[in-house]
């Protein structure tokens, strides 16, 4: 949400529990938060699923999977968190790029 807010394409961005009545819902999905740890010191992977619709209206704007990947740090839980969270942030940028886009 706050990368979504920070953008300044969106005049609000609230969570669907606030009550807040928006033009557009953003529905994300995690489908895949892995790290390969088959070489060290392994490859994180983040997959997310955006879905775009028009509340109002009832319609499906877009949808689109992301996928993201990043080194592990280092070859321990700390390197694969690491490598987890550059992996999201490339995904989020990405997602928020695209949602921009289609507001």
């Amino acid at each position: 949400m706050a990368r979504l807010a920070g953008s300044g394409a969106f005049r609000a961005v609230a969570p669907t529990s606030s009550g807040v009545n928006g033009t557009i819902l953003l529905r994300v999905q995690l489908d895949d938060l892995y790290h390969d740890a088959t070489t060290s010191p392994g490859v994180a992977r983040v997959v997310l699923t955006a879905q775009l619709s028009d509340p109002l209206r009832r319609t499906l704007i877009a949808t689109r999977t992301f996928a993201a990947t990043a080194p592990a740090t280092s070859y321990d839980a700390d390197g694969a968190v690491a490598g987890l969270r550059q992996a999201l942030d490339l995904a989020l940028d990405d997602l928020v790029t695209w949602a921009a886009a289609r507001r």
